[in-house]
Parts: structure tokens; sequence; C-alpha cells
């Protein structure tokens, strides 16, 4: 669940690579699909992935990126945080991968904590003071109820079992604070499929097991119970906060442009999804 382009990294290998990477990652994909919930609290989140890098010597999850392109990574997720950033609050990030972001923040929050499906490669890190890694299940979130003032996640939504979505969204709204904010970055549907899937198929297949839009983020965090929904919109570098109805009527005239349009290059700052969810 990195945060380089998956469009990007496919594009680096040939055909014949890319549709033996689709293949193993769509078989994967539906088992997850037409799993049961006892099944991925079980552990077969991790199990898929584990097994898809296993499979596919190639996957761009084997490369590492440079180390500026990731400090650039992490600095535009600070930039985007910066408002909800607090010396004394506990920031929590799902789904965190090499936990680079997290330990970032560990110097700028009370307490930080990780929170992936596997384990974090560079255990040296759980010793960076104020910063703590949790494994999880892919599903449950094993923290107190208002005990986090800022949860985060990138690139994460897409990948949860729509079933895992929605009570996910439900377990971020207990765990906050009352004022705290889940913030998080997710591919939007109009303009996809951004998984592998996208060579091949008008929807998603691959392990972005349901990619969505505003209108249907907007619904899910409110039947969650978030009482403030604000857009992040990034153009040129720079950051504005925007209603989320705006973003749907920038939704609709995609929709109505065709793939083209939305994929010009304000259409795609207007569809990136990101979001701002607070907690009454």
């Amino acid at each position: 669940m990195g945060t380089m382009s998956e469009a990007e990294t496919f594009e680096q290998r040939d055909g014949e690579r890319l549709l033996f990477h689709y293949r193993i990652e769509r078989e994967l994909a539906d088992r997850l699909r037409h799993s049961s919930r006892s099944e991925r609290t079980g552990g077969l989140y991790s199990e898929v992935y584990d097994e898809l890098f296993r499979r596919v010597s190639d996957h761009p999850q084997h490369r590492k990126s440079s180390h500026s392109a990731r400090t650039g990574q992490v600095g535009r997720s600070i930039a985007t945080l910066e408002p909800w950033i607090a010396r004394d609050g506990v920031f929590l990030e799902i789904g965190a991968g090499d936990a680079a972001l997290s330990l970032e923040m560990a110097g700028r929050m009370r307490r930080v904590i990780a929170l992936d499906v596997a384990e974090l490669a560079n255990q040296s890190a759980i010793e960076a003071p104020g910063f703590e890694f949790v494994l999880s299940n892919g599903v449950d979130l094993p923290f107190e109820d208002a005990s986090i003032d800022l949860v985060y996640s990138n690139q994460l939504m897409e990948h949860l079992h729509p079933d895992d979505a929605q009570e996910q969204l439900e377990s971020i709204h207990r765990i906050l604070r009352p004022g705290g904010r889940y913030v998080f970055a997710t591919p939007n549907r109009l303009d996809g499929p951004h998984d592998i899937s996208g060579r091949w198929c008008a929807t998603a297949t691959g392990f972005h097991l349901r990619e969505y839009t505003y209108g249907e983020l907007a619904r899910l965090l409110r039947q969650a119970g978030f009482s403030r929904l604000t857009a992040i919109v990034v153009v040129s570098g720079r950051i504005f906060h925007l209603p989320v109805p705006l973003m749907r009527l920038a939704e609709w005239a995609a929709s109505i442009g065709g793939k083209t349009f939305s994929r010009s290059r304000i259409m795609q700052c207007l569809l990136r999804i990101q979001i701002a969810a607070q907690k009454a």
C-alpha cells in the first residue's frame, strides 16, 4: 500500500510480466472479495499480500524508492497534516508501511503509533522516542475510545473489503477524541482503475477491492458519525481546504467529460481524494 503511483511503477515492466502480475493479483484479490470476516481477521490480508510478493518477483514493492523521493512524499504528507499537528497530541497512521511518516511525526507529537498488517522491516525504529509499532489483522483497531487526536492513512481505503472499510471508519470515529480528525487519501473511481487491472478492465479487479468517489465516501463518513468533512486539494504545491459538495460538482463534470477530460491536469488535482473528517 505504498505512496508511489501504481500506474507509474507498472509501466516499468513489459506487457507479459504485467499480465502475469495481474492474473496472480486478481486471483488473490478474489479470495479477499469472497472471504468471510473471520477469515480476514484471522490474517488473510497479510497472507495474500505475502503470497503476491513471493510469486511476483519483480513486484514494485521489491524496489525501494530513492531516499529523495521518499523524503518528498513524507514532506507532502506533513504539509497536509500541518493544521492538526499538536505537540501534546497522539497520532495514529494506519497502513504505515515503512513508517517513514510516523517516525517524522514522532518529533512533532507526544505519542505516535504506526499500524500495519506486516512487520516493520526497520526494527530499530521501534526504539525511537514516543514511537510505537502495532501489528494489525487489517480490520481491528486495538485502541481505547477517545484516545487519539489525529489519524492518517494514504492509499488504504481502496485495499479494504467494503464491509471492513465501513467498520474501520466507525472504529476510527470511536478512537478519536472529540474534535479529532481522520485525514486520508485514496484514488477516485472516476479516473480509475488505479491498480494493475486498469490496463484491462473498466473497474478495479486487483487489490483495489473498491475505489470510491467523494460522494460515496461522504455518505460512509456521515454514517460512521463524522460531522464535518473538508476536501484537501493541492494545486501547484498550494494546499486548499474546500467543501466536499464542490468536489462532487467536479466529479459530475468528470462523469460527463469522460476519461480524457477527467485525466487532464486540473481535473487530476480536483479528483484526487483527500478528506479531513472531524469528530464532533
